[in-house]
């Protein structure tokens, strides 16, 4: 299993482990694909029915997406890793393309899954 599998899978985890997550995914079926630009890899995360699955994406043609993420590898720790404050330097990094409500339910997913979570002063 590669590095940025292993990767989506804990995010997977903390997802499954936060039922209130399902609420804001219901009715959001849809595919995300993630590009590693500094290897060449290629993963597609489906999100279907509440549940979270990752697989290696064979591309647009064979597997359309409905959002696409591409940046570095380290990027991508930062941004699925679950810590708030790596999270928002590899927000700025990623590059995201998609409708703008994909956008917003992915990013909620992922602040809502860091494990310390920033507080406003």
């Amino acid at each position: 299993m590669s590095t940025m599998m292993a990767v989506l899978e804990k995010f997977q985890e903390r997802v499954q482990r936060k039922g209130y997550l399902q609420i804001i995914m219901r009715g959001w079926d849809k595919r995300v694909g993630v590009i590693v630009e500094d290897s060449g890899e290629r993963l597609c995360m489906t999100v279907l029915q509440g549940r979270l699955v990752s697989t290696v994406w064979q591309g647009m043609e064979e597997q359309p997406v409905d959002l696409v993420l591409s940046g570095k590898a380290a990027d991508f720790v930062q941004l699925f890793g679950g810590d708030e404050l790596t999270y928002v330097h590899a927000k700025q990094t990623v590059k995201i393309v998609g409708t703008v409500r994909d956008h917003l339910k992915l990013d909620t997913l992922l602040r809502l899954t860091a494990e310390n979570e920033m507080v406003s002063a």
